[in-house]
């Protein structure tokens, strides 16, 4: 699907059976044949900065965490390592508290966004019971050159893409400095990235597209994809509240080298698809509290992965499901080499210019050269994680009705190999404190020294879609899901920009109920084209984890008894026949508490706007109107919101056949708010004017 609006039109007709050479899906066609995946593309918002820009179209994401280059997102209140994030079907996996960001990818690489929500465990495995988003190249790059300028940031972007019959690249560099707020205020969101994507496509060729159009059988590669980024990011600001008094968070570099290779093979019986993926990364964070210290830490991980599909069980197929389509899989994952090194300096020297000065920034570079003595030098994590599933899904289609079931059997295990450390776990003393602050209902923190924790899960699903009539059709599907504890939850012990946290190695796996029921609409006559969609969810998570605070400096993890997240989305969108205009609107309602009726954080205020396009010769011009109400009731760690209004608007001019000319203001109204209700985000950027020239060669 398409979207020509300044919101995605609904996809609501996903229920064909897909082809391995289709673009990847977050779920298999047997949970999208009863619970429709939404997907959103670039078109006619406000040139996106960033990869969130896209996905925060979906009533059900919003920005989550504090702002800059490496920010999160939230799906219907869950987030962090609660979400999962995929490139191209490769899982993205963090070990920042905040989850796992996809900010090093150049947004003018992503062509369009996949959004899932409620629990996908069956088809993901750990971490995605809240939801999963999936970013998608375009099919094929086309020749472009690309120059690109932001007002707030003096962000400059410059891009390159060619390729020939079967392979296509982009090349892109892009730099920013710090923007501000809507007072003039400096905030700390520079960056600097270059990207580098190439990509093997042979569906392409002349020459597969006959083999297998007209003789399955005939000689080829069993090769169908491959494709590899790689991307390095420094001089990361965290835009934060605590900027720059308390606290100045920057990342020094940020490296991501990611890749997947997907295969075909044919048999007699059934068509067999596998794929193999990898992802490395670097994390450098150098953390400043002025006056007092500098901490300064390096993150490492290897990830790698593989999958291997059919759609049949051939003769081991039981009788009951002959009617019905089945597919399979079975997936393979680890992490290796996850480590996080520390240091602590005192600081003997300091250049800090004062926040009154209108140009007021730390010099990063003297920072960095002038540290005083070392405090310390630790391993504060090193450990791995191994996992292997298998998973059966089925659907069928019964007069209106279709019926869809999925099961999966998920084995993990963590090791912890910092046996050195010595404290790698929470201290007896620092246990007491905890219990004596948890009330009757909650889970005492258990300070059990172990090196390694083994889950056996299984989770499913089990649906219905029924069609009243052709345009109308209803939803209903339960699914359970699963989140181990990550490695960080379990054996990390040491410093962040938020303070000390000690890990619990006794924490327990959460797991969730999610019940979600919809009502979808879709009618195109003589007098106008709607479609609309309105879901109302429930999800109970049962060992909830949060971070909590032993004292004033120190946090730790804890399994809550029970939280409850629920709430209702809606879309709507409209486009008169005979007329150049297009209207959407879309909002959430969502709340979230524990067992005792507290806020629990991170659940996002209620949110909705309007949109609306016009189309006139070669120019297409949009506006968006967002409101988001304000929070005072709130979860640990945040602060109230006011509620506030923002306007976008902008333009695309089509100059020539081969050039193109795109045009929008962000935050036209130029409002001071804060972007999320984390107590320690920043205020949103103020008024900023995007432009981006682009030339077809």
């Amino acid at each position: 699907m398409h979207s020509t609006g300044a919101y995605a039109t609904l996809n609501l007709d996903n229920i064909e059976r897909f082809t391995v050479v289709a673009t990847p899906t977050l779920v298999n066609d047997n949970l999208a044949s009863i619970a429709p995946q939404y997907r959103y593309d670039a078109s006619n918002i406000a040139l996106p900065l960033h990869v969130n820009d896209i996905l925060v179209q979906s009533p059900s994401v919003t920005l989550n965490g504090q702002g800059g280059q490496i920010q999160n997102i939230n799906i219907r209140g869950f987030s962090r390592w609660r979400i999962q994030s995929l490139i191209d079907g490769v899982p993205i996996i963090s070990d920042r508290r905040a989850g796992s960001s996809a900010g090093f990818v150049p947004p003018s690489l992503i062509d369009s966004v996949q959004v899932s929500t409620g629990g996908t465990s069956t088809y993901l495995g750990s971490g995605a019971i809240g939801g999963a988003v999936n970013l998608i190249f375009a099919d094929r790059l086309r020749p472009t050159l690309r120059i690109g300028y932001d007002t707030n940031q003096s962000m400059q972007e410059y891009q390159f893409a060619g390729g020939g019959d079967t392979t296509d690249f982009m090349v892109s560099r892009r730099t920013a400095n710090n923007g501000s707020d809507a007072k003039g205020n400096s905030l700390f969101d520079q960056f600097t990235q270059s990207t580098l994507f190439l990509r093997y496509n042979p569906k392409y060729s002349a020459n597969f597209e006959h083999s297998i159009g007209t003789n399955k059988k005939a000689s080829k590669s069993p090769v169908t994809s491959a494709w590899t980024l790689f991307s390095n990011n420094s001089d990361i600001g965290k835009s934060s509240s605590d900027f720059p008094q308390r606290r100045i968070t920057e990342y020094p570099t940020n490296k991501h080298w990611i890749g997947k290779v997907q295969f075909e093979f044919n048999t007699t019986n059934t068509d067999i698809d596998a794929d193999i993926w990898w992802h490395t990364s670097n994390l450098d964070t150098e953390t400043l509290r002025p006056a007092q210290r500098i901490n300064e830490s390096n993150s490492d991980a290897s990830d790698f992965g593989g999958n291997i599909r059919g759609n049949t069980l051939g003769s081991y197929t039981p009788s009951f499901l002959n009617e019905w389509n089945v597919d399979w899989q079975i997936q393979v994952r680890g992490r290796e080499n996850v480590a996080i090194n520390e240091s602590e300096f005192a600081i003997d020297q300091l250049y800090f210019r004062s926040n009154s000065q209108p140009d007021s920034q730390l010099d990063s570079q003297k920072q960095r050269g002038n540290h005083g003595t070392l405090v310390f030098k630790r391993q504060t994590l090193n450990a791995s994680e191994y996992n292997i599933a298998g998973l059966l899904d089925a659907s069928r289609t019964l007069d209106n009705t279709t019926y869809a079931f999925g099961a999966r059997v998920d084995w993990q295990h963590q090791r912890n190999q910092n046996h050195n450390q010595p404290d790698n776990q929470i201290s007896s003393q620092s246990t007491a404190q905890v219990n004596n602050s948890l009330s009757s209902d909650e889970i005492s923190i258990q300070n059990t020294q172990t090196s390694n924790a083994f889950a056996t899960n299984l989770s499913g699903f089990v649906g219905i879609k029924h069609a009243v009539n052709r345009h109308l059709y209803s939803s209903l599907n339960l699914s359970t899901a699963f989140r181990n504890p990550s490695l960080v939850e379990r054996f990390f012990s040491g410093e962040t920009p938020r303070g000390s946290v000690l890990g619990n190695s006794g924490l327990r796996t959460e797991q969730a109920t999610n019940i979600q029921g919809g009502l979808y609409f879709k009618k195109k006559a003589k007098a106008n084209a709607v479609s609309a969609a309105v879901e109302v969810f429930h999800q109970r998570i049962t060992n909830y984890i949060e971070r909590r605070s032993i004292d004033e400096n120190t946090l730790t993890y804890r399994n809550l008894n029970s939280a409850v997240i629920r709430g209702i989305t809606y879309a709507l969108s409209w486009e008169p026949l005979n007329t150049s205009w297009r209207f959407n609107t879309a909002g959430a309602f969502i709340s979230g508490k524990d067992a005792s009726g507290v806020r629990i954080a991170d659940i996002p205020p209620r949110h909705a706007e309007v949109s609306a396009q016009y189309t006139y010769n070669d120019a297409t011009l949009f506006g968006t109107l967002r409101y988001r109400a304000s929070k005072t009731d709130i979860g640990d760690g945040e602060r109230t919101l006011p509620d506030v209004y923002t306007l976008d608007v902008g333009a695309t001019f089509s100059l020539s056949n081969n050039l193109s000319l795109n045009l929008s203001v962000r935050n036209a109204t130029n409002q001071h708010y804060y972007t999320t209700a984390d107590d320690r985000a920043a205020f949103a950027q103020g008024k900023s004017i995007q432009g981006a020239l682009t030339l077809l060669l």
